[in-house]
């Protein structure tokens, strides 16, 4: 998060900024597909050195550590997730980033990447047009199959993660409180000043 802020701060607050949020992303990975990216970019491209495991191996192990897992349900009953990564499962994370990051890989090859993209849980972008957004989103859910909802900014004001993102003519300011935040303070005082 300080790298998003200290990237605000030192951009110009012209154009349009807008946040996405990808809905359902971890249940909606296709895991087959994720899995063989990870091994093509392990085994087939140029860079790191190779893993001292076979390709079948890796393959092997991924595929049961991701679609093999049982959960136990109420009542005792076990159930396998059979599409999907479930939340909250230690590669879940890890698949869910490299899943989105091919995705911005193949899109950045199709279309200009926005002056500002930053994707931390959601994306923070700031683009020159409007259209820009538009052609952002379809791109994005067109290599993702995924949905991709859209926040703009309103009054030069932009909620995104636990920031409120404004725009101040040439530059941005960063300031929020969540509307649930009854203003109240750990060290006994009725109100803290906001």
């Amino acid at each position: 998060m300080e790298d998003f802020l200290h990237l605000l701060n030192n951009s110009n607050a012209e154009d349009v900024i807008a946040s996405y949020d990808v809905e359902s992303l971890f249940t909606n990975i296709d895991v087959d597909w994720t899995i063989n990216l990870i091994i093509n970019k392990i085994y087939l491209a140029q860079g790191p050195p190779k893993l001292d495991i076979s390709k079948m191996t890796l393959l092997t192990l991924l595929g049961m550590c991701m679609k093999e897992a049982l959960f136990l349900c109420l009542h005792g009953r076990k159930f396998q997730q059979i599409d999907g990564i479930a939340m909250g499962y230690p590669l879940g994370v890890l698949f869910a980033n490299f899943f989105m990051g091919m995705v911005e890989h193949e899109v950045f090859h199709a279309i200009n990447k926005p002056a500002i993209y930053i994707h931390i849980n959601n994306i923070f972008v700031k683009v020159a047009y409007e259209e820009d957004l538009i052609q952002l989103r379809e791109k994005l859910q067109a290599v993702s199959w995924l949905n991709f909802t859209n926040e703009s900014s309103a009054d030069g004001k932009l909620p995104f993660l636990d920031v409120l993102v404004v725009q101040n003519h040439s530059h941005f300011s960063t300031i929020y409180t969540k509307p649930t935040n009854p203003g109240l303070c750990l060290n006994g005082e009725s109100e803290c000043p906001q």
